[in-house]
């Protein structure tokens, strides 16, 4: 049990980690708090539908891409930027929610341009990974990674559901964008690491 847990040895790996299950349950958390939109708004599977192609379709075109560019700029920046872009997206999504502005057209843009920083978020974290901890400790912080996976799987539909439900969408996008600001002040340290 011990050598499952042994990368987070690793203090800028233990802390990446921290930010990066946070970012996470966000990436989750916004596919919730979207569906809560389309279906309180439209009630529209048609709607509903567009709105997970346009979510999905810049992550499948763009994740080889994003593999490109981590091969060329350091993965620290590259992790930084996909935050706080997903933050920025969530926080004027959440504006657009609280002051009774958003609409479908919006929904579709907000899912493209998520889509497409995450496009860049996962070659970037996983390549990081691979960097900065020992070959030793790679089975451990593999690991542990996954269980940040499932973690995010778990609790991000939950709390997108309880924020959409007891707050409203707003509230969910809110939480998203603090969850990505996070996620991004954790890499802070990592900027300076090389390709």
């Amino acid at each position: 049990m011990r050598s499952t847990f042994r990368a987070l040895r690793n203090k800028n790996f233990a802390a990446l980690l921290f930010g990066q299950t946070l970012s996470r349950i966000g990436d989750f958390l916004f596919q919730i708090a979207l569906a809560w939109w389309v279906l309180e708004k439209t009630g529209s599977a048609t709607a509903m539908g567009t709105v997970l192609f346009f979510s999905t379709l810049p992550m499948v075109v763009f994740v080889l891409v994003g593999g490109v560019v981590v091969d060329r700029m350091p993965r620290g920046l590259l992790l930084f930027m996909s935050d706080m872009a997903r933050c920025f997206i969530m926080a004027v999504g959440a504006w657009l929610a609280f002051t009774d502005q958003l609409v479908l057209w919006q929904i579709y843009v907000i899912a493209i341009l998520f889509g497409f920083a995450d496009a860049f978020f996962l070659p970037a974290y996983n390549a990081l990974i691979q960097q900065m901890v020992a070959e030793e400790d790679l089975p451990s912080a593999n690991s542990i990674n996954s269980l940040s996976m499932q973690f995010g799987r778990v609790a991000g539909p939950a709390i997108g559901g309880l924020a959409a439900g007891l707050g409203g969408t707003g509230v969910a996008f809110g939480l998203n964008a603090v969850s990505f600001f996070i996620g991004a002040l954790t890499v802070i340290p990592l900027l300076t690491l090389p390709l």
